[in-house]
């Protein structure tokens, strides 16, 4: 045992051993023929944790006998109620006393800090495995990838449930392979050029180590490696697959990953959001609790089965799934908050703010993990400024929109449309923004978490009333064509193509018509969105938009037509909904007498 190299060896034969078990083997020699009690185990192995279950300590520990070929206990035993102790003399060369301190920190793989390099570790039985919600297909269709493939990466938005589904993989595929090793880059700080795997001089030591130990290992045994997070570091991750591939040819890697990998033989599988309930009242009440998102959210909030009978409750259930677009780590975080606030109150918070974290006391769960800002903070740190700055600007659109409107309004900062087009392809490859290859023209979204958090960094960034005005000013535009090719077109058609634009057309009239706005684009925008309201039969919003729109005219410029055709419009409209006769006919002369005033008799 070489505790400078971190290396264990027998018969001049490397063993492959995690930097969790070589601590624990070190804690144990240096006190060989005495008790190590579990809390100074903890200590060695998990320092700074608090909680540590005793099933992670014995999972070490039966790690450290199948190294040691101890199957009958009798070098490492077990003192029943104290700890563990090491029986037998280790050789003179390895006592406890004569073991030399190296100068500084013994190197680590499982750096609890940012490191330059990955955690590694054997998976065993003993690892969890969470229960998964709405994968059913996803777990056997990905193991069957993996096999003919032998290189695979999960990608997706941040919390959807890549390592979840990676570690079901890994469970299902147990009996298949002999050993399956973990790579976890999460805990590393961002490598510069000189730290780079295929760059660098060396590995790092433990790393080269365990590349060592596997490569006779992979002669005898089939091995899968997972490998987690690797957004954090992709071009670390993407040279340690080549050099796995290129020394372990029989080598099998799935990936977790928010982006692809980009290395040679990759595989891609898109992981999606959970389904949601339909937004229907009339459906049955077994069928929502059967739908994947709430039975995750009925789970881990442990609300009683009593209570769901409830059809306002379930619904209430349904609308905090739907806000937060069906991401499994979104739900368990609100679900976590359900206990203090209840269903109402956790309504009401995520309608403010999505982003009901647990909190930092939560130690177990990865800081990215503890809340939904923490998860998009992660991602969004991996951009480029240019990038950063292009989601930000997206953010302003509520639903789809198109390319070239992506372009129009987040490319601001691109030197050409050229590269504003690369940044946009970028985003989606890191699941920032999604594309729906299945819609014609409006392929983008992002989902509502990614949205909250790009516009409150628009907001910090002072761009957010530009990025408005020139989003109105798009939709002002697109409307007006809209309108144009109205009489010609089926309605029915029309309106099942154009209805999604509602919510993008709102966004515009609120905030043309907040302080921060422009009065004059508020009012065009407000005529030019007459045909769509109509026909999708939201008069009351419509006529609301039009009344919020009249006043406006005293601080935009002075434009007769429009005030006229405003006076028009919102007069018919208040017909259609049916107001008092006499308080129309009322407000309809002094309209008329204001405008007329306003026009110095030209409008009549």
């Amino acid at each position: 045992m070489d505790p400078q190299s971190r290396r264990l060896t027998r018969e001049g034969v490397h063993l492959a051993i995690g930097g969790r078990a070589f601590d624990l083997l070190l804690a144990l020699v240096e006190n060989a023929g005495e008790v190590v009690t579990h809390a100074e185990l903890v200590a060695r192995a998990w320092p700074g944790r608090r909680a540590v279950g005793d099933s992670a300590l014995r999972f070490q520990m039966k790690v450290l006998r199948r190294l040691l070929d101890d199957p009958e206990h009798t070098l490492l035993t077990t003192v029943a109620g104290r700890g563990y102790m090491l029986t037998e003399k280790v050789r003179p060369g390895c006592a406890a006393g004569n073991l030399e301190k190296p100068h500084g920190d013994i190197p680590k793989i499982a750096k609890r800090e940012g490191g330059a390099w990955p955690i590694v570790r054997w998976l065993g039985s003993d690892d969890a495995q969470p229960r998964l919600f709405g994968r059913e297909t996803d777990v056997p269709a990905v193991a069957e990838a993996l096999l003919s493939e032998s290189f695979l990466t999960i990608i997706g938005a941040g919390g959807v449930g890549k390592t979840a589904l990676a570690l079901a993989v890994a469970a299902r595929l147990a009996n298949v392979f002999d050993k399956i090793a973990f790579v976890d880059f999460s805990g590393m700080e961002r490598p510069g050029p000189s730290l780079g795997v295929a760059s660098a001089p060396g590995l790092d030591p433990a790393i080269a180590d365990w590349l060592q130990q596997m490569a006779p290992l992979s002669r005898n045994e089939r091995l899968l490696t997972i490998f987690d997070s690797c957004e954090h570091a992709i071009e670390t991750a993407s040279a340690l697959v080549e050099r796995i591939r290129s020394e372990l040819p029989s080598a099998v890697i799935l990936a977790a990953s928010r982006e692809p990998i980009r290395a040679v033989g990759e595989r891609l599988r898109r992981l999606s959001t959970l389904p949601l309930p339909a937004m229907d009242d009339s459906v049955d009440i077994d069928e929502v609790l059967s739908c994947p998102s709430i039975a995750l959210f009925v789970e881990r909030s442990q609300i009683a089965a009593s209570l769901l009978a409830d059809g306002r409750r379930l619904s209430l259930i349904a609308a905090i799934c739907r806000r937060l677009d069906g991401i499994p780590l979104a739900i368990e975080l609100a679900a976590a908050r359900y206990q203090d606030l209840g269903l109402s109150g956790l309504s009401d918070l995520l309608t403010s703010a999505i982003d009901a974290g647990v909190g930092s006391h939560h130690q177990r769960i990865p800081p990215r993990h503890r809340s939904m800002s923490a998860s998009q903070g992660w991602s969004f740190g991996l951009l480029s400024l240019r990038q950063q700055r292009m989601l930000c600007r997206l953010s302003v659109f509520d639903g789809a929109f198109s390319e070239s409107l992506a372009v129009c309004v987040g490319a601001k900062h691109a030197p050409s449309a050229r590269e504003a087009f690369e940044d946009l392809a970028e985003l989606v490859l890191k699941s920032l923004v999604d594309f729906d290859a299945a819609e014609k023209t409006n392929n983008y979204s992002l989902l509502a978490t990614t949205r909250v958090y790009a516009l409150q960094r628009l907001r910090e960034s002072g761009e957010e009333d530009e990025a408005r005005r020139l989003h109105a000013v798009l939709f002002e535009e697109e409307l007006r064509r809209l309108d144009a090719s109205y009489p010609n077109a089926d309605r029915a058609a029309w309106r099942q193509a154009h209805a999604k634009l509602i919510g993008d057309i709102r966004a515009a009239l609120d905030w043309c018509q907040s302080e921060r706005g422009d009065p004059e684009l508020a009012i065009k925008l407000c005529l030019s969105a007459s045909v769509l309201f109509l026909e999708v039969g939201l008069l009351r919003d419509y006529l609301n938009y039009l009344e919020r729109a009249r006043p406006l005219f005293e601080s935009a410029p002075s434009n007769e037509y429009l005030e006229a055709s405003l006076l028009k419009m919102l007069t018919a409209v208040r017909h259609y909904v049916g107001g008092p006769a006499e308080e129309m006919r009322g407000g309809l002369a002094k309209l008329l007498r204001d405008t007329s005033r306003r026009s110095s008799g030209r409008v009549r």
